[in-house]
């Protein structure tokens, strides 16, 4: 019977050692849960941050082309402008040399 008692007595030792590595694995795995929570939530801000920088970029792109096509336009219609001045510049010289050789 002592002997009996002695292997229960070794046996609840053993199992309270494990129930105490059980427990301090638990709060090893608690901790590192909550430390990959927060790492989470910074690369959820991290990533919040960088796509907001994109979509501000996306949006300077968009007007940076706008602006572009329309200097592009105004230019296409300075060039016309430019070639009508010439033609009527041609014109009032022809004019002018008519005058000239009738006087």
């Amino acid at each position: 019977l002592e002997k009996e008692d002695k292997n229960l007595k070794i046996k609840i030792e053993n199992l309270e050692k494990q129930k105490q590595e059980y427990q301090l694995s638990i709060e090893d795995i608690l901790e590192e849960a909550t430390s990959l929570e927060k790492e989470l939530q910074e690369i959820d801000i991290t990533y919040a941050t960088e796509k907001q920088k994109v979509v501000a970029i996306d949006e300077n792109i968009s007007r940076i082309e706008a602006r572009k096509n329309k200097l592009k336009e105004e230019q296409e219609q300075l060039e016309i402008q430019k070639e009508e001045a010439e033609k009527r510049k041609e014109e009032l010289q022809q004019e002018i040399t008519t005058l000239t050789e009738q006087t």
